[in-house]
């Protein structure tokens, strides 16, 4: 028991400046904790979802694309399942990543007047993502394999879950800078984060216009279905 209270007491030591003196209202726990809710924010928005979004997109076509009834069975199965694991990866860390800064801030994290733009847009991807997940649900009840074209339900979770996307790309600098307006003096985010950051983003904007050029290119020569 003595071990556990040293590493407590270790955990919510305060932050020491560089002249060796102690800020008071920085708390190394509550530090932990906040990295690990961008941490896993991060993974989430940067990495899962454009995989998920990007298997549906693009893999859906040469499923449908197919002639082979047996390996179009196969390839629906296979981006569904993909998109629908990724995106339920996604909503698990959006979960785990709500809790704990509401465990560090409590209500106050969502004062967009002291807290800013992040947390307000947070608030509301935290939920939309219900919203999304509910709106896949549907679409997987109601699918019909020999439809000849898109119903409007298919492109509202399309659109939606583009929104959603690109409000979590802008959203994630938003949270380092606020994370770094909470640092003590002295202390920063290393640039480099920003600049992997960056660039990383860029990369994902030039594949999806590849992938989309791609995409548009075999359905003009009608090698995709209009449900595609």
């Amino acid at each position: 028991m003595s071990v556990w209270n040293s590493v407590r007491d270790a955990m919510n030591e305060t932050m020491p400046y560089e002249d060796g003196t102690d800020e008071g209202d920085y708390d190394m726990n509550n530090d932990r904790l906040t990295v690990i809710h961008g941490a896993l924010m991060g993974i989430a928005w940067v990495f899962l979802a454009p995989a998920a979004i990007a298997v549906a997109r693009y893999l859906k076509g040469v499923a449908h694309s197919n002639d082979d009834v047996s390996k179009m069975s196969l390839a629906t199965w296979t981006w569904f399942r993909l998109h629908y694991i990724l995106f339920g990866l996604v909503f698990i860390l959006n979960m785990i990543a709500f809790g704990l800064i509401y465990k560090v801030t409590d209500s106050d994290h969502f004062d967009v007047n002291q807290n800013g733009a992040h947390v307000g847009i947070g608030l509301f991807i935290w939920i939309a993502i219900f919203v999304q997940m509910a709106l896949g649900a549907l679409i997987s009840y109601l699918y019909k394999p020999n439809r000849a074209s898109t119903p409007w339900w298919d492109h509202i979770h399309h659109w939606f879950g583009r929104i959603l996307f690109i409000l979590c790309i802008v959203n994630i600098p938003l949270g380092i800078n606020l994370y770094s307006q909470g640092l003590p003096e002295g202390m920063t985010v290393h640039p480099s984060l920003k600049a992997i950051y960056i660039v990383w983003v860029v990369a994902v904007a030039f594949g999806f216009g590849f992938m989309e050029i791609r995409r548009h290119n075999l359905k003009a020569r009608g090698l995709l279905n209009k449900d595609s």
